[in-house]
C-alpha cells in the first residue's frame, strides 16, 4: 500500500519457495484516488509471480514473470483535469534502509478490461478481452510481444511503447 500511496488488497495468498519464490493472490485490489468514487482503480482475479532467490541476498529483486488474469482497471479524468492513475508513494518510513533494485521479465496479460471516462471531453472508451505478453527490450526475445483486444466500437490505435521503456 505504501508503494502505491493506495489501500491495496490481496484475496487469498499463497508462496512457494524454492530457487524461485513463487507467489499467488487469487483476488485483490488497488483503491481508487480520493474524489473518484468507490469503484477501485484496480483489481484481479488471479496475479502470480515468479521471484529469483538468490539476488534478494544482493539487495535486488528479479521477477522473472507477472501474469495477471482477470485485471480491471478502471481510468478517470476529472472536470479539472486530475486523473486517477497517477500513484503517489508515501515517504519511505526507513530512510536509513538500503533501497532495492527491481527487475521485471515477462509480463502476462489476459482476460483484461480497462475503462476510461475523460469528464472534460465526455468521452468514454473501453477495451474488452485484452491479452498482452511483453518483455523488456534488454532481455533475449524468448517469447513474442503482442497485445490483443476488442474495442467498444471499431477503431485503429498504434501503441509505441519505445518511448515509455527505458
Amino acid at each position: 500500500s505504501a508503494a502505491v500511496g493506495r489501500p491495496v488488497r490481496v484475496g487469498t495468498l499463497s508462496w512457494q519457495l524454492g530457487a524461485r519464490i513463487y507467489i499467488a493472490s487469487e483476488g485483490g485490489d488497488v483503491a481508487n484516488a480520493p474524489g473518484f468514487g468507490a469503484a477501485p482503480l484496480a483489481k484481479w482475479t488471479s496475479l502470480r509471480m515468479g521471484v529469483a532467490l538468490r539476488p534478494l541476498f544482493d539487495g535486488r529483486a528479479l521477477i522473472d514473470h507477472i501474469d495477471i488474469d482477470g485485471l480491471e482497471l478502471n481510468l478517470l479524468r476529472n472536470a479539472q483535469g486530475a486523473n486517477n492513475w497517477t500513484l503517489t508513494p508515501v515517504p519511505d518510513a526507513a530512510p536509513d534502509a538500503a533501497p532495492i533494485a527491481v527487475s521485471i521479465g515477462e509480463v502476462t496479460l489476459k482476460n483484461g478490461d480497462v475503462h476510461y471516462h475523460d469528464a472534460p471531453s465526455g468521452k468514454t472508451w473501453r477495451l474488452t478481452q485484452l491479452a498482452l505478453r511483453a518483455q523488456p527490450p534488454n532481455l533475449p526475445p524468448t517469447v513474442p510481444h503482442g497485445l490483443r483486444t476488442k474495442a467498444q466500437e471499431p477503431r485503429r490505435f498504434a501503441i509505441d511503447a519505445r518511448q515509455c521503456i527505458g
